[in-house]
C-alpha cells in the first residue's frame, strides 16, 4: 500500500510539473469584485524577441501571435538575456464605468518597458518608461516602472508590454485601480523609511562607538551596512528617483558594485570580529582570498556588462555563505558566546532569502506581506544581531578586563601570604600588558609610529614645555611625493610597504629620544622636535630626505623613484603665539616645497621665510 501511494504521489508530482501550460493559460484578467490588486501571473503569456527588433505589427501578426508561451502561473523570468520580452495580457472590465488602472512592474532594474495600449482608432497607443529614461517622464514619480491607461466600460482589451534590460529579466506584474495605488504609496514609502531609519541608526551608533573604542572590527561592520544599504538603495530604484543615475552609473552597475561589496566587507568583519589572524590562521588566509576575489569582482563589475561577467559574482556566493557559516559554527563550538548572534544574524538573512525565492521565483507559498519583506525583515534583524554580537564582544573583553583584576587581587592576598615572587611576576605581566595598551592606542597600526592623536597631545604638551624654558620648537612636515599614482601604480599593499620604508627613514632622521615621529594622515607625517631652532631643522629634514631618496624606491615620476617634500617651522612659544600657528607655519612651508618642484626642504620660522 505505501509503495502504491509512492506511485501515485510521484505520478501527480511529474504531471504538475509537466503540464503547468494547459493548468495556467493566459486567460482573461477580470477585474471583479472588491479588489483593488490584480496578480497578472495566471493572466499573460510571453514571447523573446532574440532579434530585439521586432515591431508591434509583427508581434500582432498570427504568426508569431501563436508563439507566445503561458506563463505556467509564474512571475515573468528569462534570466539574463540581450533579447527583448513581449508579454500580452488581456483585461476585462464588467462593470458600466470606464476604470483607472495602473500596471506596476516589480523590479526597478528594467532599462526600458513600453506598453502598447488600444486607443479609439483602432490602433495602440504607446508609453515608456524605464530606468535609462528621466523619472519625470513616468506618469507617477515612482520608484518602480508603472503605467496608468483606462479600461472602457463592459470593456475587453488586450494590451502588450515590451522588456529589455542588461540586468536579470525578472518581475512580478500587477493590475492595481489608481486610487488604491495613490493610497498606497504614503504607507509603502513610511515603511521604506523605517527601514532604512533601521540601518541609520545601527550604523550612527556604531560610528559613535567607533570613535570612542577604535575598534577596527566594528568599522568593518559599519563599512559592510553601508554598503549593504546602499545595495537596497539600488535595488529599491531610489538610486533612480534621486536623478542621479542618468547623471553617473545606472542602477544596475550600483546594485553589482554593492552586492561584491557586501561580501568583501562581511568577510573581512567576520575574520576581524573573530580574530581569525590569530584563532584560526588558515581560515583567515581563506577569507583574504574571498576578499580580493571580490574586490576582483568589483573592478570587472564596472569594465564588462552581466551577461559577460556573472559567474564569478554568483561563486562568491556560493563560496563565502557555507564560508561564514562555518567559521561562526566553529567559533561557538570553541565557547566563543557572540558567534550565538552571529551564527542567528545569518540564518535569519538566509530564511528571508529563501522565503522571498519560495514567493517570487517557485510560487510554492502565498505572496503575503510577510513573504513579500521577508528579506528585508530579515537585513533589519541582521544588522540589529550583528551590533548585538559586538556589544558582546565588548562584554567579553570587559570580563576579560575583571578576571584580570581579580587575578590581582588573588596576587596581592597571596603577597600578604608571602608569596612575593609570583605576585612581582604577575603584577609585572600586568602592567606590561597595560603599557603595550597604552603604546597601542598612541601608534599607528601600519608604520609604527606615533598616531594623529598623540601627536596632537604630544605638541600641545612640548608647546607649554618650551614656553617655561623659553626655547625654540621646531615642527616638519612631510609628504610622500605623488603618493596617490604609486598606490595606482603598484597596489595598495606596495604602498603600504613603501609608507613604511618612508616611516624608518624618518625614525632614522629623528636621532634623539625627544623627538616626535607620527603618521599625520594618509601618506603625510609630521615630526616634533622640541629644543631645536631652524638650522638645526633644517639639517634634519634635509637628512630624512635624502635617506629617503637614497633608497631609490622605484616610481612612475621623472625622477624615477620614490622621494619626499619636506617643511620646516620654528618657533618660541610664547601668550601670543599656539601650536596650530606653527603647524600652519609648516603646512605653508610644505606647500612651498610642493610648488617649487617636490623632492625639496623649505622653512618658515616666525616672521621669517624662505
Amino acid at each position: 500500500m505505501t509503495a502504491r501511494k509512492t506511485i501515485i504521489f510521484i505520478l501527480i508530482l511529474i504531471f504538475s510539473i509537466a503540464a503547468p501550460s494547459s493548468v495556467f493559460a493566459d486567460t482573461p484578467l477580470n477585474l471583479i469584485g472588491n479588489d483593488k490588486s490584480y496578480p497578472l501571473e495566471k493572466h499573460f503569456s510571453y514571447l523573446i524577441d532574440d532579434s530585439g527588433q521586432m515591431s508591434l505589427e509583427q508581434i500582432l501578426s498570427a504568426e508569431t501571435d501563436s508563439e507566445f508561451k503561458p506563463s505556467a502561473g509564474r512571475t515573468l523570468n528569462v534570466g539574463v538575456t540581450d533579447s527583448a520580452c513581449w508579454v500580452k495580457f488581456t483585461l476585462h472590465n464588467p462593470e458600466n464605468s470606464v476604470r483607472d488602472l495602473v500596471l506596476e512592474l516589480g523590479t526597478s532594474t528594467i532599462n526600458s518597458a513600453t506598453l502598447f495600449i488600444p486607443n479609439s482608432t483602432g490602433g495602440y497607443s504607446r508609453k515608456t518608461t524605464g530606468d535609462m529614461y528621466p523619472i519625470e517622464e513616468r506618469d507617477f514619480f515612482h520608484r518602480k516602472p508603472c503605467f496608468s491607461f483606462q479600461l472602457g466600460p463592459q470593456g475587453t482589451e488586450t494590451l502588450y508590454l515590451r522588456l529589455k534590460t542588461n540586468a536579470i529579466l525578472e518581475t512580478s506584474l500587477t493590475i492595481l485601480d489608481r486610487d488604491h495605488f495613490l493610497a498606497g504609496l504614503p504607507v509603502e514609502y513610511l515603511l521604506l523609511g523605517m527601514f532604512y531609519a533601521a540601518f541609520i541608526v545601527a550604523i550612527a551608533y556604531n560610528i559613535f562607538l567607533f570613535s570612542s573604542l577604535k575598534d577596527f572590527s566594528r568599522l568593518l561592520y559599519v563599512l559592510y551596512a553601508l554598503i549593504f544599504c546602499s545595495l537596497w538603495i539600488f535595488i529599491d530604484g531610489l538610486w533612480h528617483m534621486s536623478g542621479l543615475s542618468l547623471q553617473t552609473f545606472d542602477q544596475l552597475t550600483g546594485a553589482r558594485v554593492a552586492n561584491a561589496g557586501t561580501w568583501l566587507t562581511m568577510v573581512l568583519f567576520t575574520s576581524w570580529f573573530f580574530n581569525c589572524r590569530r584563532n584560526a590562521p588558515r581560515l583567515h588566509l581563506w577569507f583574504m582570498f574571498i576578499a580580493a576575489w571580490s574586490l576582483i569582482n568589483i573592478i570587472m563589475i564596472c569594465i564588462l556588462p552581466l551577461a559577460e561577467y556573472k559567474t564569478p559574482v554568483r561563486l562568491v556566493w556560493v563560496v563565502s555563505i557555507p564560508s561564514v557559516l562555518f567559521c561562526a559554527a566553529l567559533f561557538l563550538k570553541r565557547g566563543f558566546m557572540r558567534a550565538r548572534y552571529f551564527l542567528a544574524a545569518w540564518l535569519l538573512v538566509l530564511l528571508g532569502a529563501a522565503v522571498i525565492f519560495m514567493d517570487m521565483y517557485l510560487n510554492i507559498i502565498p505572496s503575503t506581506f510577510i513573504s513579500r519583506y521577508a528579506w528585508r525583515i530579515a537585513s533589519v534583524f541582521e544588522i540589529i544581531l550583528l551590533s548585538l554580537a559586538l556589544a558582546d564582544r565588548i562584554n567579553e573583553l570587559n570580563r576579560d578586563k575583571e578576571l584580570a583584576q581579580n587575578r590581582a587581587l588573588e596576587a596581592e592576598q597571596k603577597l600578604k601570604e608571602g608569596l612575593e615572587e609570583i605576585v612581582t611576576e604577575r603584577t609585572k605581566e600586568l602592567k606590561n600588558a597595560n603599557r603595550k595598551l597604552k603604546l597601542l592606542s598612541q601608534m599607528d597600526e601600519l608604520t609604527g609610529l606615533y598616531n594623529r592623536r598623540y601627536f596632537d597631545l604630544s605638541l600641545e604638551r612640548e608647546w607649554k614645555r618650551m614656553q617655561r624654558s623659553k626655547e625654540q620648537i621646531c615642527l616638519m612636515m612631510i609628504d610622500v611625493d605623488h603618493f596617490k599614482s604609486y598606490n595606482d601604480t603598484y597596489g595598495h599593499q606596495s604602498g603600504d610597504t613603501c609608507l613604511q620604508s618612508i616611516a624608518q627613514s624618518i625614525r632614522t632622521g629623528a636621532g634623539r629620544s625627544s623627538d616626535i615621529c607620527a603618521r599625520y594622515g594618509g601618506e603625510e607625517f609630521a615630526l616634533i622636535l622640541p629644543s631645536t631652532d631652524l638650522p638645526g631643522g633644517i639639517a634634519i629634514a634635509e637628512n630624512i630626505r635624502m635617506h629617503i631618496e637614497k633608497k631609490h624606491v622605484p616610481h612612475t615620476t621623472d625622477k624615477g623613484i620614490v622621494t619626499a617634500s619636506i617643511g620646516v617651522a620654528a618657533i618660541t612659544p610664547d601668550a601670543d603665539t599656539s601650536p596650530q600657528q606653527l603647524v600652519q607655519l609648516a603646512d605653508k612651508a610644505l606647500y612651498k616645497s610642493k610648488q617649487q618642484g617636490r623632492n625639496r626642504t623649505s622653512y618658515y620660522a616666525e616672521a621669517q621665510d624662505e
